[in-house]
């Protein structure tokens, strides 16, 4: 089974990767983001690893998918007319869920960041698969999240949910967002549950571009403006002209 992302770039800016590639990404990029685990097989070796993450059977588990496999397919990739690919989190991952329900074949659970995940291959697969890619022209995007991490690092699980937090806005805006439950692949759900799921339990938002620019608005801000010398109108200016931008660009 292949999964895969296909879309323009409207939103990213021709310097917002300045440093990391002579060739940052720029408007008019059309990116390829592949899910790793589910898109080729390019060596068995890494499958069954005996850490009880390996099913092919079990959408909720690793299928053996790897930067061989992709690096074997980026010539059908590039025929494809795109010009870079977005590949899944490259670290190392906690197997299982803490319920054992769930593998980390999303990338969603790294618990080191200095590591490649094993069932992916080793650091030099990734460096051959990279190379490979920019031999064909293409621009290699590594998905780095270090917002997303293991259940736990080191231990037993522990539980941790002060009264005193909360969330600032928008995240604490439950109503914001589509809650549609997370992929349990547990055999029953429907077709469209598993179509819709939340993968590795992020919710997706509910709001459309056109309530992005007033949300840019109300958090941006006021010294990215003041600081400058500009005035506070051009706190508005700018939030009107990108949310009209956002607007044009996401009908593309």
């Amino acid at each position: 089974m292949s999964l895969v992302l296909l879309f323009n770039v409207g939103m990213i800016p021709s310097g917002h990767a300045e440093g990391s590639s002579s060739t940052p990404l720029s408007e008019g990029d059309v990116i390829y983001q592949v899910l790793v685990d589910r898109f080729s097989n390019g060596d068995t070796a890494n499958d069954n690893l005996g850490l009880g993450d390996y099913n092919p059977n079990d959408l909720g588990m690793y299928h053996g998918g790897d930067w061989k496999g992709l690096k074997n397919n980026l010539q059908y990739i590039k025929n494809l007319g795109v010009t870079a690919v977005w590949i899944s989190p490259v670290s190392k991952q906690q197997p299982l869920s803490r319920d054992g329900n769930e593998a980390s074949y999303h990338g969603y659970f790294t618990n080191d960041f200095a590591t490649p995940n094993v069932h992916f291959g080793s650091l030099q697969d990734l460096k051959d698969m990279v190379a490979a890619g920019h031999v064909l022209g293409l621009k290699m995007i590594l998905d780095v999240v270090p917002n997303h991490t293991a259940d736990y690092l080191q231990g037993t699980a522990t539980s941790y949910s002060p009264t005193s937090y909360s969330p600032a806005y928008p995240m604490n805006a439950s109503s914001l967002y589509h809650h549609y439950g997370d992929c349990l692949f547990n055999g029953y759900e429907t077709q469209y549950q598993l179509e819709i799921c939340d993968l590795g339990g992020l919710v997706h938002t509910r709001i459309g571009f056109r309530m992005l620019d007033s949300m840019v608005c109300e958090l941006m801000p006021q010294e990215v403006f003041l600081k400058p010398g500009f005035s506070p109108l051009s706190n508005i200016l700018a939030c009107q002209h990108l949310g009209k931008y956002l607007m044009e660009t996401s009908t593309m």
